[in-house]
């Protein structure tokens, strides 16, 4: 490689990572715009990126912001995305990087790829994750803010069409919606008499924040529950999940919080931040510590936790990994898919669960793996285009992908 080479390379990858200063991300259009014989050694390293996903929309923001101050790129963008024909003849680069620049240069996605908007203001949740309207009649929504909780008595409330405020009484803890995706349990004015359980439930396609009466914070995925005391009036605090379920557990050195799991997995922790990923239908369940102290338990073997680390448990061990990319781990709970190194069916099982779509695959599908990210905000014809363009052959049905040799 020349030093020219390496020099676009280089700048490339300072666009990437948010670092290109003004006068580089000029350099940078305007050397994509000219075009010349380093097209092929471009060509070949922007071919290695082709399989990562669409950066998170904080991303998109930042760059369309920064573009909007480069002249250069405002003149150059028009012509790129308008007049491809001409790039094509000239070469094969632009035809190539008009679909698979968006893991490089996000505006370039954001402008030429999608031009998709978002409405902060309005559209954005207090989760974090924004709510996009989707303008194709047929097409199917990302997940939202949606569960059912099911009181001691078995009735049950559809959380996404109560108002804020107090939902129930029971035995002296009040029940409110504080905020559009969150409720709380908090003691009331009389004493608290006995303990009841309870059950939040999400489907598939929806999340939702619980606060627990001492403080503990849940965020629970799509397809997961919760079923919890609505008093920790015992020696220890019990729940038990399925599903994941993010957890921020209020310290009390005196009375232990325990999370029981699917196949006998016990978690016992004081005071500490995790997730726990323990659906049905993945080979392990596997919890990762983000801050504090944590100990597994199954049968009789017990393996304990540093933050960044992750305990794998299946039918047959207990595998303990270290330097846990935590990011990813957390990546549902900030709004985005995360992958890495994840095979087709791992890729295809989160996009089921938040589409609440059903996924058919033929005989003899090749196995691929990926790496990259993108939100979760995103229509799903969007998701599908993606995969369709790092050539993933698939159609959609209504609410049933068909994944095809």
């Amino acid at each position: 490689m020349n030093n020219s080479n390496a020099h676009i390379i280089q700048l490339i990858k300072k666009f990437e990572d948010k670092s290109a200063s003004h006068e580089e991300v000029e350099m940078l259009f305007q050397y994509l715009n000219d075009g010349d014989s380093r097209d092929e050694v471009i060509h070949g390293y922007l071919e290695k990126r082709m399989s990562e996903f669409v950066p998170l929309q904080e991303d998109m923001d930042y760059w369309k912001q920064r573009l909007s101050e480069n002249k250069i790129v405002e003149s150059i963008l028009p012509q790129m995305v308008s007049e491809p024909d001409k790039s094509v003849r000239r070469n094969h680069f632009f035809h190539y990087f008009l679909r698979y620049a968006a893991a490089i240069l996000v505006a370039v996605l954001t402008i030429a790829y999608f031009t998709v908007k978002f409405d902060k203001k309005n559209d954005r949740s207090s989760s974090g994750i924004v709510q996009r309207r989707i303008e194709k009649p047929h097409d199917v929504a990302p997940g939202g803010n949606k569960a059912v909780l099911t009181l001691a008595d078995g009735s049950s409330i559809k959380l996404d069409t109560t108002t804020e405020g107090v939902l129930a009484r029971q035995a002296g803890i009040l029940v409110q919606k504080v905020a559009e995706g969150s409720i709380s349990y908090k003691e009331g004015r009389t004493a608290v008499e006995t303990s009841l359980m309870n059950t939040m439930s999400t489907p598939r396609g929806g999340q939702y924040q619980l606060t627990l009466s001492d403080g503990t914070k849940v965020w629970l995925n799509a397809a997961s529950s919760i079923t919890f005391p609505t008093a920790f009036t015992g020696k220890d605090r019990k729940v038990f999940v399925t599903g994941e379920a993010y957890f921020e557990v209020a310290k009390n050195p005196s009375k232990p919080f325990k999370v029981l799991l699917k196949d006998g997995v016990e978690l016992n922790v004081i005071g500490t931040h995790f997730n726990v990923n323990a659906y049905s239908d993945e080979t392990s369940v596997n919890t990762t510590l983000i801050e504090g102290a944590l100990n597994v338990n199954i049968s009789e073997q017990s393996q304990r936790l540093l933050p960044g680390e992750q305990v794998q448990v299946s039918q047959t061990n207990i595998r303990l990994l270290k330097e846990i990319d935590v990011e990813q781990v957390m990546a549902w709970k900030n709004g985005a898919f995360s992958f890495k190194k994840d095979n087709l069916h791992a890729v295809l099982r989160q996009i089921s669960r938040w589409y609440d779509v059903e996924v058919v695959y033929d005989k003899d599908v090749p196995e691929r793996v990926f790496s990259g990210k993108m939100g979760r905000n995103l229509a799903l014809s969007q998701i599908l285009k993606f995969l369709k363009d790092i050539n993933v052959n698939l159609k959609q049905e209504g609410k049933k992908i068909i994944v095809m040799k």
